[in-house]
């Protein structure tokens, strides 16, 4: 647990001087979804623009989006960026981020075990993995219970999330949206084999010096399901309260709370090499302007 808590303040430390600064240029290039239906917009709207002016008055919902944003009405929202991105998964991507997923964790717990440092240098690695695979005949292995039923689910959902950057409907889909049951059983399959590639893999705990002493299917079952429950919580969360504190208007309060109420989300950033407060379907001030839209201001 404490481990968990270091890792997680060291993101915080590391983004304080984003999260407390508004300048849009701090942000990463936005994805390639957002940019096709950016760019769409445009074009529609270059091309209609002066035929429906010359039809009917300019009203409140007419107006031309600003340089720099995006219309509220015909922004790259949910269903625009559902109908015009490519359905499909993209497995270059997503292999890349896991690979590196699993890299800076096995880093990090190789940090903080010494006995498994010491395993690493004393006994060979097949050998030590032979060893790991004989003892999964138990369920409890010996760790705290913090670590097997808090740290590995995040580390599920996390795996999970993985897929969901890299599948082209799973990333926008919303828990209301058809299809968004079926993107999140997606992601728990490749959770399943993120899970078993951690402990048994060629990447695996048990390649890389865990004491066979400290093996066991705990982390086989507890990883993948319970992270799963974890996503879909993060994904009420998001759907209920993030957007929600969204339509504040205030960027500080944004990204914090998107890194809060889905750590999992904030990690497969990372892993992607996002800023860790991204998202896909929208900016950071999106929901603020739709909201003010749908309030008749201007």
């Amino acid at each position: 647990m404490q481990a968990l808590i270091l890792a997680v303040s060291l993101v915080f430390v590391a983004c304080a001087p984003l999260l407390a600064s508004d300048d849009q240029s701090l942000i990463l290039e936005r994805s390639r979804l957002e940019q096709a239906a950016i760019d769409s917009w445009s074009h529609i709207a270059s091309r209609d623009g002066s035929e429906s002016r010359t039809d009917q008055q300019p009203s409140r919902n007419d107006k031309e989006p600003q340089v720099g944003t995006i219309d509220t009405d015909q922004s790259a929202s949910r269903p625009m960026a559902a109908a015009e991105e490519p359905h499909g998964i993209d497995w270059k991507p997503l292999l890349w981020e896991s690979v590196h997923a699993t890299t800076w964790q096995q880093g990090f717990r190789l940090l903080m075990e010494d006995h498994s440092r010491k395993r690493l240098t004393q006994i060979p690695m097949f050998r030590n993995w032979q060893e790991n695979v004989k003892a999964l005949d138990h369920w409890d292995d010996e760790g705290p219970t913090g670590v097997n039923y808090v740290a590995h689910p995040l580390m599920g959902a996390m795996s999970g999330r993985l897929l969901l950057n890299n599948d082209a409907r799973g990333r926008v889909v919303r828990p209301t949206d058809d299809g968004y049951w079926a993107s999140r059983f997606r992601a728990l399959a490749f959770s399943v084999a993120y899970s078993t590639q951690w402990e048994i893999g060629p990447l695996s705990e048990a390649m890389l010096g865990l004491s066979p002493a400290k093996e066991g299917v705990v982390d086989l079952v507890i990883t993948p399901t319970v992270g799963f429950a974890w996503m879909l919580a993060e994904d009420a969360l998001e759907e209920h309260l993030v957007r929600r504190i969204e339509r504040r208007g205030s960027a500080t309060l944004t990204r914090v709370s998107r890194m809060v109420f889905s750590p999992s989300r904030m990690l497969a950033n990372v892993a992607g090499l996002r800023v860790p407060w991204h998202r896909t379907d929208r900016g950071l001030h999106d929901e603020f302007e739709r909201a003010r839209a749908d309030r008749g201001e201007n």
